[in-house]
């Protein structure tokens, strides 16, 4: 008998706020990001990195038409970057 092995999936995105913060307007940089992975794959985690730190995400995960969606929302400070991973493993 043969069995599927399991590949582990990784996506990393880079956001970079490049705006400067003027009084009554902090000029923060929300966003929403959403993946798409297949319905019978198994979700790891969310990671959200920058220079000085890693702070484990929590994502809305929701299957839907036969694929699994999950997102998190980002707040980006001015002149900050980030970093967020995605991982998840594939049969």
């Amino acid at each position: 008998m043969l069995f599927a092995a399991k590949r582990p999936e990784i996506i990393e995105i880079v956001l970079e706020n490049t705006g400067r913060a003027i009084a009554n307007n902090p000029n923060n940089y929300k966003d929403y990001i959403r993946i798409l992975i297949p319905l019978n794959s198994n979700f790891g985690k969310a990671i959200s990195k920058n220079a000085n730190r890693e702070v484990l995400l929590t994502p809305e995960i929701t299957d839907l038409n036969g694929r699994r969606e999950v997102g998190v929302l980002v707040n980006i400070l001015p002149g900050e970057k980030k970093e967020i991973v995605f991982d998840w493993t594939s049969q």
